[in-house]
């Protein structure tokens, strides 16, 4: 069976805050350090990370061109610092075809790369 990959990844966010209070997401730093610039926030709201788990402000951004979630998911501590942090979704590709397996009663299916078999119909 394949490693089960962690979908959701915390990142460092700069962020701003407008005259009204609203966090506007500037810069990301990636788990491997490289930073990049959000261009433009398009739209906040209320979400469900649907691929990681969990609910927070959803920040649909641009970055380099390319539209983007970023979560803010909020702490549920009544005192300290720690707002929240923020995190994205990591981009997984689809389980690939690796091979085939047939088994005795003569049905088979094919082997994916992420351990599946999907038995032919």
């Amino acid at each position: 069976m394949a490693e089960k990959t962690n979908l959701k990844v915390y990142v460092a966010v700069k962020v701003d805050f407008n005259e009204d209070g609203i966090m506007l997401p500037r810069t990301i730093t990636w788990e491997n350090g490289h930073e990049y610039e959000i261009d433009r926030v398009l739209d906040i709201r209320q979400a469900a990370a649907m691929k990681a788990g969990g609910q927070g402000d959803r920040y649909t951004v641009r970055i380099n061109g390319k539209q983007s979630y970023l979560f803010f998911e909020r702490s549920t501590s009544q005192t300290g610092n720690n707002i929240g942090r923020w995190f994205v979704e990591r981009k997984v590709a689809p389980p690939q075809p690796v091979g085939w397996v047939d088994y005795r009663d003569g049905s088979g299916g094919r082997i994916y790369s992420d351990g599946t078999v999907r038995k032919n119909s």
